[in-house]
């Protein structure tokens, strides 16, 4: 298909815009896709242009050619002649608009398209002017006075009909008011004059019509394209980042195989080291450092624990192992892993003296959550602090479960980012930090799976309240048999 250079806007002749590009910049979108749904439009509504072209020329064939408005409109003589031109012309109008919509690189050849239509405008003009020029009888006002209605009516359908392309419009609209203007010109009558100044004066007011109606209809096209535009790159932004997701997911499991291995024979022999099973080591030096690789071991192995955790629960591939179980035996299986740490810095930790609560859950990942929110209260309660493990039912049949200390706390302006992963609180307010800040991540994303939630509430100075929230669904509602359980 040859390049079409007339009304295509990118045309350049002699370093500037062709004539043809200067006008149509004036009467087009600059969206292309925005221009494309206008013509579309045009396209789709040629079915429409099929029917009503061969509907209302058989009725103004009827009034011309019938004889019985012949003292009216005059005999009609070329009546049947312009008749077999719409007879014609019709059926083309409906196959340009159906070969557009079968063109699959219509997008690409926007301006090949556009100038089939503007034709398809201007022919369809001559044709309706052709009634004139065939029918036309100046002895007669009652013909002069309905060819007019005919071509102001026609402008009229024009400015609502064809006005989603404003170009198309105008070609047609300018077809056939000139070719009235210039067939009243011929006609020596004072009806003819009255129309030559009437007339444009009805044009202009085609032309606002259309031009407003255009106008709407192109906003309201460019607030489609930009809105399916953002929702098309929102969704490749959406299946890069679960491809991402996916890599990362697919990377940690093979990182943590790799690591959790040579991780567990270091953690295994230092221990041997440690303890000396298979006898006394000279020095005591070499099990000091035999304690600092055991403990150094478990700490990197709770780090790559903890990425993996975090990268399946962002991907959605984390399950949860549900089951029933007693959350108090949790709670005090939490304590006992804690004590020995509590009485290095001379923590108290409480536990209410309440009755046994169970629930349906995971029991490792609760006990994860547990962990996590102890082993902070412990690390930022400074000597001589206390810690409370508490639980209660709600009365809406839900469960919250919490962690205080009287610890250092954490500032307000801290609490807003304390759940996002590898951020931390202000070292100002919580002293150095420790870990990678995925802790709290972890638990708030595994309540979140349970169904519950995670807040969190602190004073600087004073201590932190931690609560997790279980729905009512995961409480049950009486302690079942602990035989049954296990």
């Amino acid at each position: 298909m040859p390049r079409v250079t007339f009304l295509d806007r990118r045309a350049i002749v002699n370093g500037r815009p062709a004539i043809g590009a200067r006008i149509i910049r004036a009467f087009i979108p600059e969206d292309v896709e925005v221009e494309y749904l206008e013509l579309a439009e045009l396209a789709r509504q040629t079915k429409v242009d099929l029917f009503a072209t061969l509907a209302f020329g058989a009725i103004l064939f009827g009034i011309f050619a019938s004889g019985r408005f012949a003292d009216l409109v005059g005999d009609g003589a070329g009546a049947w002649t312009w008749f077999g031109l719409v007879l014609v012309w019709a059926p083309m109008l409906w196959l340009n608009g159906h070969a557009f919509q079968k063109d699959r690189q219509a997008r690409q050849r926007i301006a090949y398209w556009r100038l089939r239509f503007v034709i398809q405008n201007f022919i369809n003009g001559l044709v309706w002017l052709a009634l004139a020029w065939l029918t036309l009888d100046a002895n007669l006002s009652g013909n002069l006075a309905l060819l007019a209605l005919v071509y102001l009516g026609l402008i009229s359908v024009y400015a609502v009909h064809v006005s989603p392309h404003l170009l198309a419009f105008l070609v047609a609209a300018v077809t056939v008011a000139v070719g009235f203007e210039a067939t009243m010109l011929m006609v020596d009558s004072t009806f003819a004059d009255l129309l030559l100044v009437v007339a444009p004066c009805y044009c202009f007011y085609a032309y606002e019509l259309g031009h407003s109606s255009n106008k709407r209809y192109r906003q309201s096209l460019e607030r489609a394209v930009a809105l399916s535009k953002l929702s098309s790159d929102l969704i490749v932004a959406r299946n890069t980042a679960l491809q991402e997701s996916k890599a990362k997911t697919t990377f940690f499991a093979m990182m943590s195989h790799d690591l959790r291995t040579p991780l567990n024979a270091i953690i295994g022999f230092a221990e041997i080291l440690k303890t000396e099973v298979f006898g006394k080591i000279g020095n005591d030096r070499y099990r000091e450092y035999a304690g600092d690789i055991h403990d150094s071991g478990n700490h990197l192995l709770q780090l790559v624990n903890d990425l993996l955790d975090i990268s399946k629960i962002e991907s959605g591939s984390f399950e949860l192992n549900v089951r029933d179980f007693a959350l108090d035996d949790e709670i005090r299986g939490t304590v006992k892993f804690l004590r020995e740490q509590a009485i290095r810095k001379s923590l108290e930790i409480r536990i209410p003296d309440r009755g046994s609560t169970w629930i349906k859950a995971d029991p490792f990942r609760i006990r994860q959550v547990l962990l996590n929110l102890g082993s902070n209260a412990v690390k930022f309660t400074p000597a001589g602090g206390s810690i409370l493990f508490d639980w209660h039912v709600l009365p809406d049949g839900g469960l919250d479960f919490s962690v205080s200390d009287t610890g250092i706390g954490i500032k307000a302006d801290d609490l807003e980012n304390v759940f996002d992963p590898f951020k931390q609180a202000s070292p100002t307010v919580s002293g150095s930090p420790e870990g990678t800040g995925l802790g709290l991540a972890i638990c708030k994303r595994l309540m979140e799976l349970h169904g519950g939630t995670l807040s969190i509430a602190s004073t600087p100075g004073v201590g932190t309240t931690v609560t997790a929230h279980l729905p009512p669904e995961a409480v049950l509602p009486a302690e079942p048999r602990r035989a049954e359980a296990s």
